[in-house]
């Protein structure tokens, strides 16, 4: 499944290992079959680390974890890791408490509350609502949100300065017409916060959401960050430890985190009708609203920050969101009627991995629901490209051996010189092309970001790119070094 036969060992092993080492109370109640799928899982998808908590009611009825952190110590249900999208609902969550309490209302106009907020369209900012962004329906481009995600920007106003670069984005849908997944709406809403509060995002969500639900493990900013270990990538074939990364103006859509016993408590709500132990955490009003309402999705629909869909091994409504950063995967999946949810937590991460990390919680709460999980799905996708990629790399690297040699040789030249000129030149120019901007495209990414999260195809793409270009202008020197000594000579006119 692109893991190396030692680290499937690894994972087992290690799964093994602490699932005997795990504390009586952290597996007492769990269904059958339940931990020995999430070991399973975590050996095929090579996962140095994996934790869970699973949530019925109001009660975390079993947690546990297997494998080790970034730091090599044993993964814990305590053991905090980066949320990725899941920050979003989180955000959604303290957004709705403000509304809960009349500070904000949800079809208010965002500038209400944010005056200084541009696009490049003022016409449309002042029509795009908190209702808007919440659902993601604010009509700004998920491209136009992506090429600004992921900044590391951690200094004082890293978020104001974020919104403030939408000014010169152009809306792509009216407000309301259609759900468009975008990093920027999320941002605006953490913006208007701390308009609206005189506080810093991070203590608004302190004070929102990990106080009052007891996430005692929550970070929220780069000092805190700073305990969080560093998680784990794919790199050819392998597993290896990633750049612990963090951005302070990404803290909405993707830089929060936690761990699995956090996640367990932000579920809770969900389960029971908004409250969280003895209060009353959020109106039913506003979980019902979460819960069946939305503009239509990928998956069903996207109601006020959280996806709703149908798991369709057990043919139940659930209201569930995952996400990613660098070197982490974290999902959250509750089934309100039924009062069950699950969250997984593991240390490793490419978008190419993103269906088969997903599975072992859709997996994990099929079981909990008495159902049979669906297949892991396997992973073509990125032996595929690695392979395409890196016989592109030593086909480019190949002709600009033999280019530089019949350059430096100065060898004979013939007609033949214009075709592999053009030929060889095309395709560098083309290679680096496809690698520097189509690449990415696919992803709807820059560059630089599928190096941070699939760093074997970034580096491979670069590799391309450099060859690619050195190709070309080592061909154009050979043809013009060929055009000079094909110039006529001019005899010197002898003066009497």
């Amino acid at each position: 499944m692109g893991v190396s036969w030692r680290w499937w060992c690894v994972g087992l092993v290690a799964g093994v290992l602490f699932l005997a080492a795990a504390p009586a109370g952290a597996m007492a109640g769990q269904p059958p079959n339940l931990e020995r799928y999430l070991v399973d899982h975590m050996r095929v998808s090579g996962a140095p680390g994996l934790s869970y908590a699973l949530i019925h009611g109001g009660d975390v009825v079993s947690s546990g974890a297997w494998g080790y952190d970034g730091y090599g110590r044993p993964m814990t249900p305590r053991t905090p890791v980066g949320f990725g999208s899941v920050a979003k609902p989180v955000t959604a969550t303290a957004v709705l408490r403000m509304v809960d309490a009349g500070t904000i209302g949800l079809d208010d106009p965002v500038v209400r509350h944010l005056p200084w907020f541009r696009l490049a369209d003022q016409n449309h900012a002042i029509r795009i609502t908190v209702r808007h962004l919440l659902e993601q329906t604010s009509g700004i481009s998920s491209r136009d949100g992506f090429v600004r995600s992921d900044l590391d920007d951690n200094a004082p106003g890293a978020i104001s300065r974020w919104v403030t670069s939408l000014a010169d984005v152009a809306p792509t849908a009216a407000p309301g017409e259609r759900h468009q997944y975008s990093p920027a709406n999320a941002t605006i809403l953490a913006a208007m916060t701390e308009e609206v509060t005189g506080l810093s995002f991070s203590e608004v969500i302190r004070r929102e959401v990990f106080t009052p639900l007891d996430m005692a493990d929550g970070i929220a900013d780069a000092r805190d960050a700073e305990r969080m270990p560093p998680g784990h990538e794919y790199y050819f074939g392998s597993v290896r430890a990633a750049d612990r990364t963090f951005d302070t103006s990404g803290l909405a859509y993707g830089y929060l985190a936690g761990s699995v016993t956090d996640l367990a408590h932000l579920a809770i709500p969900l389960l029971d009708n908004g409250r969280y132990r003895d209060t009353q955490f959020l109106t039913p009003g506003t979980i019902a609203a979460l819960q069946h309402s939305g503009p239509k999705a990928t998956c069903g629909h996207y109601p006020l920050g959280w996806r709703h869909c149908t798991l369709a091994t057990v043919n139940t409504p659930i209201v569930w969101h995952a996400g990613a950063v660098t070197g982490y995967h974290t999902a959250l999946i509750t089934a309100p009627e039924t009062g069950w949810a699950i969250a997984v937590q593991q240390n490793v991460y490419s978008p190419l991995h993103d269906p088969a990390l997903n599975a072992a919680a859709f997996g994990a709460l099929t079981i909990a629901l008495g159902g049979t999980p669906a297949p892991i799905p396997g992973n073509t996708t990125e032996p595929i490209a690695l392979v395409a990629l890196g016989v592109l790399a030593l086909v480019l690297a190949g002709a600009l051996a033999w280019s530089s040699y019949r350059l430096l040789a100065r060898r004979p030249h013939t007609w033949r010189t214009w075709l592999a000129t053009a030929g060889w030149s095309g395709l560098g120019s083309l290679s680096a092309v496809v690698a520097g901007l189509l690449l990415p495209g696919i992803f709807d990414l820059e560059l630089r970001h599928v190096v941070r999260f699939m760093p074997d195809i970034g580096h491979l793409a670069i590799a391309i790119i450099v060859l690619g270009l050195a190709l070309t202008v080592t061909r154009l020197a050979i043809l013009l070094l060929h055009l000079r000594q094909r110039r006529p000579h001019r005899p010197t006119r002898l003066q009497n």
